[in-house]
């Protein structure tokens, strides 16, 4: 297919639903230039965050069939199902309808492996579930988006204070239980870490007995796992000091789950609308989800309207500079930053952005440099901003970004460094003066479902070349 154009929209969904991800090589790239304003209505997907921990959550059930509506297309999916087939998991998809139907019982395989080129941070939430059922698991070790260390020291601890052993085998880890099942435990997260909190929430409905997780994170997407777990029967208490208490048993399964609409997806859809002084209905965005982000819109005067259906964003008045701080939720989301910027190029004065939840993402605002009108426009530091506190203080990473707008963007080729990079990177090249090209999608495509056709039908010049 090398040197063919084509869309994921030009792809019929009946019959191969992911065949974009898996057709996308090093060899494919996004070309786009300036669109003029983008206009229309667009639906937001299910959220990427969730999809696969519902899975996984499923799974932890004695037996039983689930059916997981409103699911995206997005490679996380597709790394999941190849995870579910390799255990002797049975499972039937309705794209026509984004169903998944999951059948769960006993497995038959304690390997949790993915390829590595395809791999992502979704194995190690397998681990509860496989070891209660196995009494043993090979769990992959973590690839996934560069954008710090990332790494899986709070998962690891967790599951031995549930009664596991851990043995380090250089491409995965070997896991077995102490006794003859898992048992519950009380644990501290040394920081409200998303992917740890979800593994050992699922992992402690999987124990026997009680089991205490403190300072967790809470963000929609746990809860809404939570809220699963509890339909399911199992006993969860959730605590304002960030403290989950689970009392674990063996339990059934929740017959119907709606996967939410992905916030995310949201925020950065709106983005394009907004950089490109467009006007856009996203249906299914919602307003809580997104009141962190809202907030920042109002101060830079960017137009939204809340309807039941979803959220109107448009073009109302010359953008306001912003500063933000990346935050747990419910502060302002780490995932929101990278195409946050884009919209801080576009407004008059400097913005900037302090990220405090991972080491190394801005990385993009390299890439971006190499197609900005005036290359110092894009600048990061080290230091953190006067008087905030933050937990990188004095460690030398470059986590503080100040944008100094507006800022043009022309011709040049640049390359995604990570997921949520994927989609500023798109945004920047539709208000690009000139012809951009962006390569290195794999990351783009695994958590955003049709990114360049949802684009092409608000009016952007867009296309993909697999």
């Amino acid at each position: 297919m090398a040197g063919e154009r084509t869309t994921y929209s030009e792809i019929s969904p009946e019959f191969d639903p992911f065949h974009t991800y898996e057709a996308i090589t090093e060899k494919s790239y996004i070309k786009a230039e300036h669109s003029g304003p983008l206009q229309g209505e667009v639906q937001v997907s299910g959220t990427k965050n969730m999809v696969s921990k519902v899975i996984a959550a499923s799974l932890s059930a004695d037996e039983g069939t689930v059916r997981i509506r409103n699911i995206p297309f997005v490679g996380d999916l597709a790394i999941t199902l190849a995870l579910c087939r390799r255990l002797g998991v049975n499972y039937q998809l309705d794209p026509s309808k984004k169903e998944l139907e999951l059948s769960v019982g006993d497995f038959t395989n304690p390997d949790v492996i993915s390829d590595p080129y395809h791999g992502n941070r979704v194995a190690i939430l397998f681990a509860g579930p496989v070891l209660a059922k196995l009494g043993r698991a090979n769990i992959s070790k973590p690839e996934g988006c560069q954008i710090g260390e990332r790494k899986i020291d709070y998962h690891l601890q967790g599951l031995k204070a549930f009664g596991v052993n851990i043995t380090d085998k250089g491409n995965y880890y070997s896991l077995s239980l102490k006794k003859t099942t898992l048992e519950g435990t009380r644990y501290d997260l040394p920081f409200p870490s998303v992917g740890a909190t979800e593994n050992l929430l699922i992992t402690a409905s999987c124990a026997e007995g009680v089991s205490i997780l403190n300072n967790c994170a809470l963000e929609p997407e746990i809860i809404e796992l939570v809220k699963i777990l509890q339909r399911s029967g199992v006993d969860i208490k959730t605590f304002p000091d960030r403290t989950l208490k689970i009392v674990g048993r063996k339990h059934g399964i929740t017959p119907l789950i709606d996967v939410i609409p992905d916030r995310v997806e949201a925020a950065s859809l709106a983005i394009a609308a907004l950089a490109s002084r467009g006007d856009v209905f996203i249906h299914g965005a919602q307003h809580e989800p997104l009141i962190s982000f809202l907030d920042v819109l109002q101060e830079m005067k960017a137009g939204f309207d809340i309807q039941d259906d979803g959220i109107r964003f448009y073009w109302r008045e010359p953008l306001k500079a912003a500063d933000i701080t990346t935050e747990v939720y419910p502060g302002f989301p780490t995932d929101f930053q990278q195409p946050m910027a884009i919209l801080m190029s576009q407004a008059e004065g400097r913005s900037s952005i302090h990220e405090t939840i991972f080491e190394e993402r801005f990385r993009y605002l390299d890439e971006l440099n190499k197609i900005a009108t005036l290359p110092t426009s894009l600048n990061i530091s080290t230091a953190c901003p006067a008087g905030l506190p933050c937990r990188f203080k004095d460690a030398n990473y470059k986590h503080t970004a100040y944008i100094n707008g507006p800022i043009g963007f022309g011709a040049g080729e640049i390359e995604i460094t990570d997921m949520r990079a994927g989609f500023a990177a798109i945004n920047a090249a539709i208000i690009s003066s000139a012809e951009v090209t962006i390569r290195n999608l794999k990351g783009l495509y695994r958590g955003y479902e049709n990114p360049v056709g949802k684009l092409k039908s608000l009016g952007a010049k867009i296309e993909l070349v697999i």
